[in-house]
């Protein structure tokens, strides 16, 4: 039995051509009906859906009364399987051709995705034959299934700061000794700068390596990582900053820098002056330094907002607020 016989009234199943494109964020495009979101992928993705509309599915599915204006609608539905969340978004266009963007992130969304497009009545008439769908929001065509997967995170990557697990309390540093309940360390022993994660903490292995997509397990274990990634980034970018500052005789260059302070500041330039190009946003860091050595609205606004902009800090938040709720 197919999945048309369902359907009390006149539907076409799979006759809908929808395709996806990713237009924003580190995805991995495979083909045109799958997306992967790889564990490095911290920032938001953006997937256009185009879909297509045969030109004779509409008189199909409608009556010769409403032929000359179906009153239909073009969806696309998405629902995730393992993040619990389903949404509709409605497609824009027109003679058969029809655009809908959606933007992913990586605490709302996770494992596995499943997206559709969809045909919809967008109005009642009960004066339509039987064999005719009458209710609003009937379903009269849809497409093939498309995917987009996220894979499964452990240890959050925190922008490709390196992670070490030591303990504490049997570290050969008489510091990481003499304050063995600390969460965490900020090593620049060897470039580039490393987190020292605490074994010792109870229980903050356990939590920030556990596999959970979803619930309070992993909305505690994102918030904690991202309050360690926001002081360690902040601590990382002021030293690279600061060195930069130091300069030279013709004033703050990157030249003069360790090559990984080169690109903390390269890779944060963007965020710390997004209303510049990347070159331009080095160049206004640079002088600005030069001017002020530490300019109050580089250290005071700046750096905070580059910080929770990139690493998307208000997401964590509305984790934990989901799990309170």
């Amino acid at each position: 039995m197919s999945r048309h016989d369902f359907f009390p009234y006149e539907a076409r199943p799979d006759a809908l051509n929808m395709t996806m494109k990713v237009i924003d964020g580190d995805a991995l495009q495979e083909g045109k009906d799958h997306v992967t979101v790889p564990e490095a992928c911290t920032s938001d993705v953006k997937i256009r859906f185009a879909i297509i509309v045969p030109p004779d599915i509409e008189a199909e599915v409608f009556d010769d009364s409403e032929q000359k204006k179906p009153p239909a609608g073009v969806y696309v539905v998405i629902q995730g399987l393992n993040s619990r969340r389903r949404l509709s978004i409605k497609a824009q266009g027109a003679n058969g051709i029809y655009k809908s963007e959606m933007s992913f992130n990586r605490v709302d969304w996770f494992g596995e995705v499943k997206c559709h497009a969809v045909l919809v009545r967008s109005t009642t008439n009960l004066k339509v034959p039987i064999d005719f769908a009458a209710d609003k929001g009937s379903q009269l065509a849809w497409s093939n299934e498309a995917h987009v997967t996220f894979d499964e995170t452990r240890t959050p990557k925190g922008k490709n700061l390196s992670i070490q697990w030591v303990d504490f309390s049997k570290s050969d540093k008489t510091w990481l000794r003499d304050h063995a309940d600390n969460i965490f360390y900020i090593s620049y022993q060897s470039p580039p700068p490393a987190i020292y994660l605490n074994t010792c903490v109870p229980n903050l292995q356990a939590i920030l390596e556990n596999r959970a997509t979803h619930g309070s397990k992993a909305a505690v274990r994102d918030a904690v990582f991202a309050q360690i990634t926001h002081q360690a980034w902040t601590s990382i970018l002021a030293d690279a900053l600061d060195e930069a500052a130091r300069g030279s005789d013709d004033g703050p260059t990157l030249e003069n820098l360790a090559a990984w302070q080169q690109d903390v500041i390269s890779s944060w330039a963007p965020y710390l002056i997004p209303e510049l190009d990347k070159e331009e946003a080095i160049d206004e860091i640079l002088r600005q330094l030069s001017d002020t050595g530490w300019p109050d609205e580089l250290l005071g606004e700046r750096l905070p907002n580059a910080i929770q902009s990139r690493l998307k800090t208000v997401n964590f938040f509305r984790a934990l607020c989901r799990e309170i709720a």
